[in-house]
């Protein structure tokens, strides 16, 4: 956009407008379920990775844990950063495109990990418990579940039929 000086073909105008791009004639609103998913998908992803960060490491190493978890964010967000300061695509749906490559590469490695990861359980002195057998544990039932669905902060006191225990 260019601002001339006086305009002397028009007397009511003081300054001629030149415009070198046309109006937008996209609503910003579109930009509205594109956050909604963003913000959504941040949510479930950062609570599961904190989720396994916590659950995962030993107690007296929880918040490293924890810490690498945000360290990661920060390489990828850093990672984001430094192609678009490169400035190396001249086209910017190329470099989302690159971008997406990049995640399905990172999903790839991560889908390996999963399979060879051994989920670990820890008790509150932050040692493998003892009587740990197996990834099941026998309800009243007779149907069995993973171990990992038992919440270890809830704990039925003597006497009550339903607690709270804050002390995990």
């Amino acid at each position: 956009m260019v601002i001339n000086g006086p305009n002397v073909s028009h007397p009511l105008y003081k300054y001629t407008l030149f415009k070198a791009v046309q109006d937008n004639s996209v609503s910003i609103l579109w930009q509205i379920p594109q956050y909604v998913m963003i913000t959504a998908a941040e949510i479930l992803f950062s609570i599961t990775g904190y989720e396994f960060a916590y659950s995962q490491a030993p107690l007296s190493m929880k918040a490293l844990v924890q810490a690498f978890w945000l360290l990661t964010t920060a390489i990828g967000d850093s990672i984001i950063v430094g192609i678009a300061a490169a400035n190396i695509f001249s086209n910017m749906a190329i470099q989302f495109l690159a971008y997406a490559g990049i995640m399905l590469v990172v999903i790839a490695i991560f889908a390996v990990m999963a399979h060879f990861y051994t989920y670990r359980y820890y008790n509150e002195s932050g040692d493998v418990p003892d009587d740990y057998e197996d990834d099941e544990e026998e309800l009243v039932d007779g149907v069995t579940q993973p171990y990992a669905n038992d919440n270890r902060g809830y704990k039925k006191s003597i006497g009550e039929t339903d607690s709270w225990d804050y002390r995990m």
